[in-house]
């Protein structure tokens, strides 16, 4: 289709949405990519490749934004990973502007892009792309008095996640032998809202799986070094902010080891191996692990199981009862966030929400953080995600800063989790069958 159709179908666009299916593109494929679009008059098909992505990009948006106008996606992600492959700039929208006020605290706006994609999923909607206009519309206007409470979380998450960051990680590559290969990550892909990795191209990889007799052969693009950041402790961080747990908190203050601190206050001792006898005790113990389970895990008696247990429960009290009281059988589950899914069996699967899901957002809105520190600092490059673990490509030269920056900027406060307290580790190689464990991050 050439501009001056494109032109005729998008002037004759009434009312108050427009909705544009995105497939999933392989940006390194020499095939054109299409979306289609759906209005109240027409549908019809948008054809770019790599020569002209740009322009039609520009034409695109710059005809559909338009005022009182919601421009409704399905996998937007898809547009801008390939436009940035293919173009190496970011495509900037008209509601990229103003984000934030004098104080630099986030002004949160109806989105102009909205993908419903990921908004039903977030509601615990999942199926498949809409067929027609008029059901996307249908589908928008059912969700929508469900997700509306929380739109702030998709403007301070979902929407850097698909226009900036996600885009950044997909197309930056790693090196696997001489060839470049490619994550692909999808939004509120996993059941506690974590990104899902999927090898769905001929030059795709999924970091979720580095095999170790694949690692040797894994190098940073253009770099010299990998540094791996990821969270000590995450689940007991974010119960501890959930729950409001003074003894936690005291603990985490504190700056020991979480799980031997734990063990330490429940016992009056620490033994050698307190860290690994605490996260065999503790992590399925606030998931409802039972003395029997306990037992036969740690090699003790049920009855020495039974009073760590009571322990727990006693020492840590707001800790447990938070858990306890998410712990409803044949549910609605809703997360602090607003993250709704359904859970038919099993009252592990609650528990595991209630804190799994808040942590599966906290570590996304660090991902952003991290994003523009590294860009605003113009150090390293952020070149995989794992889910609480997040790889940096940096030369030797930058190895220091980047340390520095990436610890501020994981640690550091976020306006979603005010108050939080995180704590990360850090390994660095030149290989990743070769990474070495800091002692001591930052100098």
């Amino acid at each position: 289709m050439n501009l001056v159709t494109l032109h005729s179908h998008l002037a004759e666009i009434n009312g108050e949405y427009v909705f544009v299916k995105c497939p999933t593109l392989d940006f390194t494929s020499k095939s054109p990519g299409k979306v289609t679009v759906f209005t109240e008059q027409r549908q019809f098909d948008i054809d770019f490749d790599p020569e002209n992505v740009g322009r039609i990009f520009r034409f695109f948006f710059t005809a559909l934004f338009k005022p009182g106008k919601m421009i409704l996606f399905w996998g937007v992600k898809n547009l801008f990973s390939y436009h940035l492959y293919h173009t190496g700039k970011d495509f900037k929208t008209v509601d990229d502007h103003e984000t934030t006020d004098r104080d630099h605290r986030p002004i949160y706006k109806t989105p102009v892009i909205l993908d419903l994609k990921i908004v039903e999923a977030y509601c615990a909607i999942h199926l498949e792309a809409p067929l027609t206009y008029g059901e996307a519309v249908q589908r928008l206007k059912a969700v929508y008095p469900k997700f509306k409470p929380h739109q702030a979380i998709y403007n301070a998450i979902h929407a850097p996640l698909f226009k900036r960051v996600i885009p950044h990680l997909e197309t930056v590559g790693i090196f696997f032998g001489n060839k470049r290969k490619f994550a692909h990550y999808e939004i509120e892909g996993q059941a506690n809202g974590r990104l899902k990795c999927a090898n769905i191209f001929s030059k795709s990889y999924i970091p979720h799986v580095f095999k170790p007799e694949d690692r040797p052969l894994y190098s940073p693009l253009n770099m010299e070094l990998f540094v791996y950041f990821d969270y000590t402790g995450l689940e007991i961080c974010v119960l501890q902010w959930l729950s409001g747990d003074e003894n936690l908190l005291h603990i985490l203050k504190s700056g020991d080891d979480i799980y031997a601190g734990i063990i330490e206050r429940i016992t009056g001792k620490r033994p050698a191996k307190a860290r690994e006898f605490g996260k065999k005790l503790v992590i399925p113990v606030i998931y409802g692990a039972q003395a029997p389970t306990i037992a036969k895990s740690l090699g003790i008696s049920e009855e020495i199981a039974a009073k760590l247990i009571t322990r727990l429960n006693n020492n840590f009290p707001d800790a447990m009862r938070f858990l306890n009281e998410a712990a409803v059988e044949n549910s609605l589950a809703v997360d602090r966030f607003g993250r709704r899914r359904i859970f038919k069996d099993g009252i592990y699967r609650v528990k595991n929400f209630a804190v799994q899901s808040p942590a599966a957002t906290i570590c996304l809105a660090k991902l952003i953080d991290l994003h523009r520190a590294l860009i605003s600092e113009q150090v390293g490059k952020l070149g995989f995600y794992i889910h609480d673990g997040y790889g940096i490509f940096c030369n030797k030269s930058d190895y220091i800063k980047v340390l520095k920056v990436a610890k501020e900027a994981l640690e550091g406060e976020n306006c979603l989790c005010p108050g939080i307290k995180l704590k990360v580790s850090c390994s660095v190689g030149v290989r990743l069958d070769r990474m070495k464990d800091l002692k001591r991050i930052g100098g």
